[in-house]
């Protein structure tokens, strides 16, 4: 029989792309849409720590959370975190009036996965990718920074690239990486 671990998210491709890393393991996904408490921090790794943490000994369920950063070196790490929020309310055209005149155009992207079991400390995974931002907005397809962003080793940016493109350059290959420590940690 398999394990179940909640997994914190409403969103359908989040939960695909966990499924299908999980498919062939010894846990089952199980998506739970609950009001997740978190801590205020630009570090996207501590808010998914705080989250699990709670949650788990909440539901006293193993429980799973992912959470993203968005982070411009000349502001400091500015939105951090708080990317999703931020995104939504400067949209492209903020980004763009944001970085007007400011040479230092390093950013990354920065994605933590975090599992936690009741009355235990959170496992943390994570990873970034690196890039930097255009001096004009650029393509079509995308949200916020999307058109402003070009990975590194690419020449295009999140918005120039198709669907298939922008998933691939989303996907970290954090889901093996935290089923790799599960496992040893069994």
């Amino acid at each position: 029989m398999k394990e179940e671990i909640i997994f914190l998210t409403g969103n359908p491709k989040k939960l695909l792309v966990a499924e299908s890393y999980f498919s062939n393991s010894n846990y089952k996904i199980i998506s739970k849409t609950l009001d997740v408490p978190e801590v205020q921090h630009k570090d996207c790794r501590e808010v998914a720590k705080f989250s699990t943490k709670i949650m788990s000994d909440l539901l006293n369920k193993p429980v799973l959370k992912s959470d993203h950063a968005f982070m411009i070196e000349a502001y400091n790490g500015f939105p951090g975190a708080y990317m999703a929020d931020i995104q939504r309310m400067l949209q492209p055209e903020g980004f763009y009036n944001l970085m007007r005149g400011i040479d230092n155009r390093n950013c990354k992207f920065v994605e933590a996965l975090a599992y936690c079991e009741p009355d235990k400390d959170p496992i943390v995974v994570w990873a970034e990718k690196k890039g930097i931002l255009t001096k004009e907005l650029r393509g079509s397809q995308g949200m916020g920074i999307d058109y402003l962003f070009i990975p590194e080793g690419e020449t295009k940016t999140l918005a120039e690239m198709t669907e298939k493109g922008r998933e691939k350059m989303y996907d970290f290959k954090l889901w093996p990486k935290l089923l790799e420590k599960l496992e040893k940690k069994n």
